[in-house]
């Protein structure tokens, strides 16, 4: 259980800063997990699809779990709420933009290697084919669009992008998995979306990790 909830914790802050500040709108993507070694139950916790709404400097971001448990990200200019319902107990996160950056520098790192010739469209989006290679040379391919622009002090770990992720493969806390995404939309989201809700008990990371601490 504590492996998997640290996973889940890696996986919505990678992609919250990854995705950083656009246009209005909302980006679904399927999740898949190179789950090899994990107990049928650990695998049932998994994430298989996530959930993006944008306005602004406002971002909500949605994977819900199979076991009663579902994990949100709320951001709101500088602020980040990592918002849990774990079995009806329902805990918000919070997080300031420097902390999330310090956070975000533990992971491992990529540059651009090269940008091929290769094009394929994802959810309506011409992607062009990056390689990526990380400091101890492992590889990892990206699919990007122009057309979505994001703020680039947000790009943690994928140096010299120039437009969106749509698909891309990497690893978090020792696991391998994909996101690609399958529908894009540029409307303007309901802003009640990015509302904090009354119901969850705020607290900090390290309140949090005592509170799992014993969990396996």
């Amino acid at each position: 259980m504590k492996r998997i909830f640290a996973l889940l914790v890696l996986f919505v802050l990678s992609n919250t800063l990854l995705m950083g500040q656009v246009t209005d709108g909302y980006i679904h993507f399927e999740v898949k997990f190179d789950d090899e070694g994990l107990s049928d139950q650990e695998k049932a916790m998994l994430p298989t699809e996530a959930e993006m709404w944008f306005s602004g400097e406002q971002m909500l971001m949605r994977m819900p779990s199979a076991m009663g448990m579902e994990t949100k990200v709320l951001t709101k200019g500088d602020e980040m709420y990592i918002l849990m319902d774990v079995f009806g107990n329902k805990m918000a996160i919070k997080s300031g933009k420097e902390e999330m950056k310090k956070s975000a520098k533990k992971e491992k790192s990529y540059k651009v290697k090269t940008v091929t010739g290769e094009t394929k469209t994802i959810a309506g989006y011409e992607c062009l084919k990056a390689i990526m290679t990380a400091e101890d040379g492992e590889e990892m391919v990206v699919w990007f669009s122009k057309s979505l622009k994001v703020k680039s002090d947000w790009y943690y770990n994928m140096e010299g992008i120039d437009g969106f992720p749509l698909e891309f493969s990497t690893s978090s806390n020792g696991m391998k998995f994909k996101m690609i995404a399958s529908e894009v939309k540029t409307t303007k989201p309901d802003q009640q979306l990015f509302v904090l809700p009354s119901d969850f008990k705020v607290m900090t990371q390290a309140e949090m990790q005592k509170m799992f601490g014993g969990m396996k």
